[in-house]
């Protein structure tokens, strides 16, 4: 992927090319609940980490969004920071067990507490 970081009135920015982004997007779920699904297995019968952490990040996202969450509030209730939900729901990171335990947890007792 080519990508190309800007800054703009002291924001950073990150642009990658329309064909790439239009790519990306096609994979994304199309609706809440609903997973990006892995490409096929490659040559040798592996998946490459972008693609793990690209399944990773819809389906934490998709987790948070079912919960009724934001980012904000997983991160709260995670004790982690807003932008490390952020970095693994946007597939730039793969979380570390603590970290992707942290979250699970925090997601798990949203789930219970708002059904009961």
């Amino acid at each position: 992927m080519t990508v190309r970081n800007i800054t703009m009135d002291g924001r950073d920015y990150v642009l990658i090319p329309r064909r790439e982004w239009d790519e990306y997007i096609s994979k994304a779920p199309s609706r809440p609940g609903k997973t990006a699904k892995l490409p096929s297995r490659g040559p040798n019968d592996s998946y490459t980490l972008r693609d793990v952490r690209n399944s990773l990040a819809h389906k934490m996202s998709a987790r948070r969004k079912a919960a009724g969450l934001t980012q904000v509030q997983l991160a709260k209730l995670a004790r982690v920071r807003v932008e490390t939900i952020s970095r693994l729901e946007n597939g730039l990171h793969m979380p570390g067990i603590k970290t992707f335990d942290k979250i699970d947890r925090a997601l798990s007792r949203t789930k219970r507490t708002r059904a009961a």
